[in-house]
């Protein structure tokens, strides 16, 4: 399932969601000794798609935690730099809170 980013609309492949299959713990648990199970699902590709997919999720949440540090960067440097405290509006469509 691929799914538009929520964080960029510019660039809508730069966050996927893809639907996987997950290893069901209790298999694995209570069969700690047999890695031919293990094995299985390694050549099946599935703990790839597992590492992948934490890896897009952490670009996800980098790329969200450094647009908010952004944002109150410029909201910080707007409030300093406006004496009559009025709104001002950003280019990507934010605005400062009025005072």
């Amino acid at each position: 399932v691929v799914v538009p980013s929520p964080l960029n609309h510019h660039h809508p492949g730069s966050y996927l969601v893809t639907s996987l299959t997950f290893v069901d713990p209790s298999r694995i648990y209570y069969k700690k000794n047999q890695w031919t199970e293990i094995q299985r699902w390694i050549q099946a590709g599935r703990i790839l798609a597992l590492m992948v997919l934490q890896v897009m999720i952490d670009k996800a949440v980098n790329r969200f935690t450094r647009l908010r540090v952004k944002r109150a960067k410029h909201e910080t440097m707007a409030s300093e730099n406006n004496s009559n405290n009025k709104r001002m509006l950003f280019l990507d469509g934010s605005c400062t809170p009025a005072n």
